[in-house]
């Protein structure tokens, strides 16, 4: 797949439209000001597979591939994407590799810190994952569409 190269986003406009959705000011600034902003060159691994870490990335610029065990590259994703957050809810070993397509800055979000937000803060915890619940679903079943298909195709 070929990168797109998208403009930069500030981390305060990605999580207030993605899992921090509905947040108060205070609230999403409580998150903002735990995350590090790092940059990487292309190819540099963010995530990889079954690793124990457990924080949370948003991608501010550039981007990055998301790929399998047998690096099948199942996604591109592109700055506003956030990524680890299977990790942060089930607290399990990543499911996946993922790589940066070129360079790409993102935002790092300590899982432990945002934790330690969240519990201070139920209203806060409680909107967050509510919306972590509802990206999963998507993705859930955004995977349910392309084994479908793919079975479909292995049938034919």
């Amino acid at each position: 797949m070929a990168t797109t190269h998208a403009p930069s986003l500030s981390l305060a406009d990605v999580l207030s439209n993605g899992f921090c959705k509905g947040l108060d000011r205070d609230q999403l600034q409580s998150i903002v000001d735990i995350a590090e902003t790092k940059h990487f060159e292309g190819g540099h691994t963010l995530i990889k597979m079954n690793d124990r870490s457990s924080d949370v990335l948003v991608v501010l610029s550039g981007g990055a591939k998301i790929s399998s065990y047998h690096e099948i590259e199942l996604a591109e994703v592109l700055p506003g994407t956030i990524l680890g957050e299977i990790a942060l809810v089930d607290e399990k070993p990543r499911s996946a590799t993922v790589r940066t397509a070129g360079a790409t800055t993102v935002a790092v979000i300590n899982c432990e810190k945002l934790k330690l937000v969240l519990k201070t803060d139920l209203d806060a915890a409680a909107k967050v994952y509510r919306n972590l619940a509802r990206a999963l679903a998507v993705k859930l079943r955004v995977t349910t569409m392309r084994l479908d298909a793919a079975a479909t195709s292995l049938e034919q």
